[in-house]
């Protein structure tokens, strides 16, 4: 009989060997008896009729891509004495329904469910403590993830592309969360951080829905500036532990101008202090060094924004400039005069840009320390009335009072 017909096999042998049985498509059935410790690279790969595994009660380790693409297997259960699983060990298996981890298992490896697109729920045993690049990415119907009470580190896109996801929360022992993580989870409407966390990678949550905060715990609050198209878009809290969010948040809700650099940025204000607030965008980039953060052990440091001026792109440099003067915190004489000679320059276009994004304490600052024209000041309270921003045309009415200029007066009736 040739290895090709043999649809059940029995396996014996301490080690079954790097690609022993790969790509069989007549295999059906594999027993590991007590004797198997060890599975190697590939060895069942590609057996896209395997539907039944039996484990060695014995066994130690499987090997990178052991079953990847098996795609009849629909249970994993592994047993308790598996200390080590290997790179994409399951990738492409897309029937795989339920899948049991053991306690002792410390790490979920790279790619190691890529694609188990079957797959609805995940429950880590306590063991884990890292959960490696892409491990469960593409797995689209994952309803629910329990993490690991030890669990520590989350790392680069280990949950892309899980649109059956709509809450997280993460455990206590949590303090690395890597870029991307939760790329397109598009039903994602809940996330919970703990107190502990104190690093969120770059991108974390791109497009995903809007994402509800904890309630409780002294943290950092993300606030999104798109509430004027977006009305569900809620506050996010992140821990005050936090020293860098890069662009943990880009794109968040924002599919319409996700091209636009302007549009994908984020508040970030200290509950500390009220006043600190800085872009979380594709502008931060180019503003800082991506090793240079600008919040540091729930502090925003001041001199370090101020001191990176010069390294601002220049058509961003009046809205840079803006926010600074908005929130004039430890501002010295000459970086206020650089600040307001950069404004002065552009300034109805940043004025524009508040107005556009609802931006209050923005607006205040220019209407009371700019000089715009009638025209100006009648265009913005026509993009105001158009957005339904009506905190922001009572500025500028409070602005049209001052003047007394009839032109404004006349148009403001018309608007009415």
């Amino acid at each position: 009989m040739k290895k090709s017909d043999v649809k059940a096999i029995r396996c014996f042998t301490p080690v079954i060997k790097n690609g022993k049985f790969a790509f069989n498509h007549t295999l059906t059935s594999v027993e590991l008896a007590f004797t198997v410790k060890k599975i190697e690279h590939s060895a069942f790969s590609g057996c896209s009729n395997l539907k039944e595994l039996i484990f060695s009660k014995n066994l130690k380790s499987i090997g990178d891509s052991a079953f990847s693409n098996c795609t009849s297997l629909e249970e994993i259960t592994i047993p308790s004495s598996v200390k080590h699983i290997g790179a994409s060990a399951f990738k492409d298996c897309k029937n795989i329904k339920t899948l049991n981890l053991p306690e002792g298992l410390k790490v979920i490896p790279q790619n190691a469910f890529e694609n188990c697109v079957s797959l609805e729920k995940v429950h880590l045993p306590d063991s884990v403590e890292i959960i490696e690049e892409s491990a469960f990415s593409g797995c689209i119907n994952l309803k629910e993830i329990t993490f690991s009470k030890n669990l520590s580190i989350i790392k680069d896109k280990a949950f892309k592309r899980c649109f059956g996801l709509k809450s997280v929360v993460f455990p206590e022992s949590l303090s690395y969360i890597g870029d991307k993580c939760f790329e397109l989870c598009k039903n994602l409407t809940s996330v919970v951080f703990n107190s502990k966390l104190s690093y969120i990678g770059g991108a974390v949550f791109p497009e995903t829905p809007c994402l509800i905060p904890p309630i409780c715990g002294t943290m950092f609050s993300s606030s999104f500036l798109l509430k004027s198209e977006y009305p569900l878009c809620p506050t996010v809290k992140v821990p005050c532990g936090v020293k860098n969010l890069a662009l943990g948040f880009e794109n968040t809700l924002d599919y319409k101008h996700r091209n636009d650099k302007k549009t994908c940025f984020a508040h970030i204000i200290s509950l500390e202090e009220q006043k600190a607030k800085v872009f979380i965008s594709e502008f931060y980039y180019s503003y800082t060094d991506r090793n240079d953060f600008l919040i540091e052990n729930g502090k925003f440091d001041f001199n370090k924004y101020d001191s990176q001026f010069d390294r601002a792109d220049q058509q961003e440099k009046p809205l840079v400039a803006l926010y600074r003067l908005t929130y004039p915190e430890n501002l010295k004489s000459d970086m206020k005069r650089n600040y307001e000679n950069e404004l002065r320059a552009k300034e109805f276009d940043a004025a524009m840009f508040a107005v556009e994004k609802n931006e209050e304490d923005a607006l205040k600052y220019i209407v009371e320390n700019c000089t715009l024209s009638t025209e100006d000041y009648t265009t913005l309270y026509e993009t105001a009335s158009k957005n339904k921003f009506a905190n922001l045309q009572q500025i500028l009415t409070q602005r049209k009072e001052k003047t007394g200029f009839e032109e404004i007066e006349s148009f403001f009736s018309d608007i009415g």
